[in-house]
């Protein structure tokens, strides 16, 4: 097996939070953006939320619809990425994930499973996070 070289993944994570970062601070509606986003991530994509509400893809795509040009002034930043498996199937990694808004500060601790797609393109198969306190 040929492993990915880990910074394929972290582009991967930093690229797809650029994209929302960008949405959530849109002026107005997006939707080249929007589908950009939503690219990233697989069909059977879940996601368990930070409240532990249960998200599948068509929920997450209509929260990014909802959610845009309502956060202007966001900011993303990712940190401590750290690979825990990886096979020829993909790989599961966590990271930090700091967003900042007029001041406040929010720290989310993240685990995401990255599937590998047929020509090797990286989607989201599942995403959870917890609010560090």
């Amino acid at each position: 097996m040929t492993m990915t070289p880990i910074h394929t993944y972290v582009q991967e994570i930093a690229d797809t939070c650029v994209l929302i970062e960008r949405l959530f601070n849109a002026s107005a509606p997006d939707d080249a953006t929007h589908a950009e986003l939503l690219a990233h991530f697989a069909p059977e994509f879940s996601m368990l939320t930070t409240g532990g509400q249960r998200l599948d893809r068509a929920a997450l795509a209509h929260f990014f619809a909802t959610m845009t040009g309502r956060k202007q002034g966001l900011k993303i930043d990712v940190a401590d990425l750290a690979l825990l498996h990886e096979s020829e199937r993909g790989a599961v990694l966590t990271y930090a994930e700091t967003q900042t808004l007029n001041g406040d500060v929010e720290v989310r601790l993240a685990t995401v499973l990255l599937d590998r797609q047929e020509g090797g393109a990286l989607r989201w198969r599942h995403l959870q996070e917890t609010t560090r306190t």
